[in-house]
């Protein structure tokens, strides 16, 4: 338990928090799902533009622009992804603020928003559990930007024209 150095707030103030809590913690767990929707989104736009810039029956010039959608999809999802990483954050650290102020862990033995090993700090992850989700996909998009560039440099330089 961390408990809390501050008195309990008076109970006008407490129904304010508990209000301001309810809607930070809906829009964290919005935020949260549209953090990993655009992965999902961006994998199904590179599919397809991916499958138009490596066609040999496509047109060169299409290829070009479909490797070029593909760059710019990878790279807006990253910046989707961080954006909504942050607002997810933000809203939660804002959480842990409003639980300590509620001395939410002097009645349930801990802060739900709190660092996971804050929460259970017995639990420790294991192997591919240690891996920060966040990381793999950022990489595995960048990837998909580094190809797509790759593509868009090979079709000017006619590496691969048919």
């Amino acid at each position: 338990m961390t408990g809390s150095s501050e008195q309990s707030p008076p109970p006008a103030d407490r129904d304010v928090l508990l209000t301001l809590y309810s809607v930070l913690s809906t829009r964290r767990t919005a935020y949260d799902t549209l953090f990993w929707q655009a992965p999902v989104l961006s994998l199904t736009a590179q599919a397809f533009l991916f499958t138009v810039a490596l066609s040999g029956g496509t047109p060169v010039w299409s290829r070009r622009i479909a490797a070029v959608l593909a760059l710019l999809a990878a790279l807006a999802s990253i910046q989707l992804m961080v954006k909504h990483r942050y607002q997810e954050t933000l809203d939660c650290m804002t959480c842990e603020r409003v639980e300590r102020r509620l001395e939410v862990d002097r009645v349930f033995g801990l802060l739900p928003h709190g660092a996971p090993a804050q929460r259970m700090p017995s639990v420790k992850p294991k192997g591919l559990q240690k891996w920060k989700s966040y990381h793999l996909w950022l990489g595995l998009l960048s990837l998909f930007a580094v190809v797509a560039l790759l593509v868009i440099v090979l079709t000017f330089a006619k590496a691969f024209d048919h």
